[in-house]
Parts: C-alpha cells; structure tokens; sequence
C-alpha cells in the first residue's frame, strides 16, 4: 500500500490535548500521510505548537486562519487535501496507532469506498469506555448503512471514526455556522458509496471534553440539532423512500429531546421550578 491518506485536523483553543492528537498520528504504523493542522484562529498556544510539529516532522502542514468554527476549518482542509483517501481527527481526540492502516487496508482489500471503525470513549479522570461490539466486521451497502446510521450504534454521524475515498467529497460539504454539522454531513457522504466496510475493531479515541458543544447547550444548538437532523433525514428518504419508518422514529426521538432540553435551559433560570423538574423527568424517563 502507498496510497496517501490525509488527515484533518481542526484546531482551536485546546494547547492541553493537541501534542497527545499529534502524536497519535505522526506515529502511525502506516507512514504515507498528510497530516493538515487548521488552525481556527486559536488563542492559546495552537498556533506555535502545530508550527513546532510542522518542523519536526515534514508531513505536517500547517494553515492558520480566521476563526471560522469547527464547518469551515474542515473544509479549509479538504481542499488542500492532496490524499487519495481522507480521515479527520478532532484535536482533543487522539486515535491508536494502526488506525490508518487497518482503515486503508478494509478499504483496499474490499474495493470499497468508506471504512468505519468502533471508537473508545475517554474521560479526563483517565477512564476508558471500551465499545460495545457483538458483531463481526461486515461489508455493507448504503441503504443498510442508513439503517445502522439512524439507530446510532454501530454506525454514529461522527465524521471522525471513517476514511473516505476523497473524489466522492463534496467541496466545502461542512455547513459553516451550524452546530452538529457531522449529522448535516455523513450522510452526504453515504451517498455516492457503493461499499462500506463496518469493522469491528475500535481505533479512534473520542474525549470527553467538558468544554465541547454538548455540555453548553443552547437554544441555537437546538435549533441547529433540529435543522440537521431534517436535512438529514430528507437526504435520505429522497434516496430511499423505503426506509421512511426509520426516519419518523428517529426524528420522534430527536424531537423529544429538543422539547426538554429547550425546557430545562428556561427552568434553569428559575432554581426551585427546575429542581422540580428535573425530579419529575427523573421518575419519568429514569435519569440519574
């Protein structure tokens, strides 16, 4: 295998986790890599350690912009993508050691056109959460992927976990200025594969980072959850129509979600009604 694969990485304000994300990567056991740092306008550190990376190590490419959000530092690097194939990995995530190689290789060997890994989740106490995997490595058509996309299990709407041949992306696919844009965008993605390659193995490291989108929650992020997961799900249906019971289920379950996390930041503001709240939610949807 000599192909070149490109990682992406976007990079904001995260001087704690970058060297452990770098690392993972410039020390793949598959070395024919491009490894693009976005830095996004950070304002700690970020900058000077990707240049610092970019010295070391001559696959490393470095581009400092404008903040833009998380949308438009991964479009930036996709198009200055020179790979064949493409990965992206969040900056405070970091991924193990073969994940290229095991990734390209399903790829290769299957004639596909995507591979999808398991991921392990990692706490900041130092805590790992294996995945919970019962099933063996399987190639899988589109429409069976969609399927396993909108129960999110074995296959989740994260962009990072996958290696994409990168003549099927889109240019720019990522919507600057929406949260959630991995929902908006894998499933883009799905489209154009003719095979996918679910394996069973798990090689990405996803952090649990207090400061990440989902523990700020805001009536935009919201908004935004509700708009991607309708582009979403009309993506689908236009391409499958026979999976529309798939969808309304998982649009039920999206919408419910909005309705109380909608309600829990008004009642945040008032400390004795949303106590009241959250004890009534706890009796009835068995929260801790």
């Amino acid at each position: 295998m000599n192909h070149l694969v490109s990682v992406i990485v976007p990079v904001y304000n995260v001087e704690k986790y970058i060297d452990r994300c770098i690392d993972s990567i410039v020390n793949q056991t598959y070395e024919n890599l491009e490894i693009i740092l976005v830095d996004d306008g950070s304002l700690d550190d970020c900058p000077k350690i990707c240049n610092r990376w970019a010295r070391k190590d001559k696959r490393v490419k470095v581009i400092h912009k404008k903040n833009g959000g998380l949308s438009d530092a991964r479009n930036v690097g996709l198009e200055a993508a020179n790979g064949e194939y493409i990965m992206f990995v969040d900056s405070d995530d970091w991924i193990s050691l073969e994940m290229a190689e095991k990734m390209l290789a399903g790829i290769l060997e299957n004639d596909a056109d995507m591979a999808i890994c398991q991921f392990f989740v990692a706490y900041s106490d130092g805590t790992i959460e294996e995945p919970n995997v019962n099933y063996k490595s399987t190639i899988i058509d589109v429409e069976t992927a969609f399927k396993l996309l909108l129960q999110h299990e074995q296959i989740t709407n994260h962009a990072w976990r996958k290696m994409y041949k990168k003549a099927l992306l889109s240019k720019n696919p990522f919507p600057v200025g929406r949260n959630y844009e991995d929902v908006y965008t894998v499933a883009q993605f799905f489209i154009p594969c003719k095979k996918i390659v679910n394996l069973s193995d798990a090689y990405y490291y996803y952090f649990q980072n207090s400061t990440g989108i989902t523990k700020t929650m805001t009536f935009k992020s919201y908004r935004d959850i509700y708009y991607v997961n309708k582009h979403r799900n009309s993506l689908i249906i236009k391409n499958f129509p026979q999976l529309k019971q798939y969808v309304h289920s998982s649009m039920k379950e999206t919408q419910k979600s909005i309705v109380i996390g909608s309600c829990v930041i008004v009642l945040k503001k008032i400390p004795f009604v949303y106590e009241f709240f959250r004890l009534c939610k706890k009796k009835i949807v068995g929260d801790k």
